[in-house]
């Protein structure tokens, strides 16, 4: 009996501490815990307290270690590539008959000109980039 009534005890504590609405996240409303994440908002710490403050996102960048012009004859060429955001990036070929994106980096596939798109995912504090390279094939 004094389990039920302990458990009954706790059902009524937990149903009346939840909020019956969501919290609105807007810039300037208090919120809890700092640090927090929600859409375009993080919660702050500020002296008058936490608030929602709006994420104002930086343009990525690309850090690459591939020269613009490049030439390959054969074997797969390695793609050191990564973006300030360090978020994961998809490479894709936009000459498909010239080059394929490979688990190493780009392979090529025919002469001619490789073009390739270089796409990071987002990430919280950036705004999506994108950028092409060229890479000279002589096979």
């Amino acid at each position: 009996m004094r389990k039920a009534v302990a458990s009954l005890a706790a059902l009524i504590v937990l149903a009346t501490s939840l909020p019956t609405e969501a919290a609105k996240v807007a810039a300037g409303v208090a919120c809890k815990p700092a640090g927090s994440i929600s859409g375009d908002f993080i919660c702050t710490k500020l002296k008058s307290g936490t608030v929602w403050v709006r994420i104002i996102k930086k343009s990525d960048q690309l850090n690459s270690q591939v020269p613009d012009q490049i030439y390959i004859e054969s074997g797969e060429l390695a793609l050191p590539l990564s973006v300030a955001s360090a978020s994961k990036i998809t490479i894709t070929s936009l000459t498909p008959n010239t080059c394929q994106p490979s688990t190493a980096g780009l392979m090529p596939v025919g002469k001619g000109i490789c073009r390739i798109q270089i796409d990071p995912a987002g990430a919280t504090f950036y705004k999506p980039g994108k950028w092409n390279k060229l890479i000279r094939i002589r096979g």
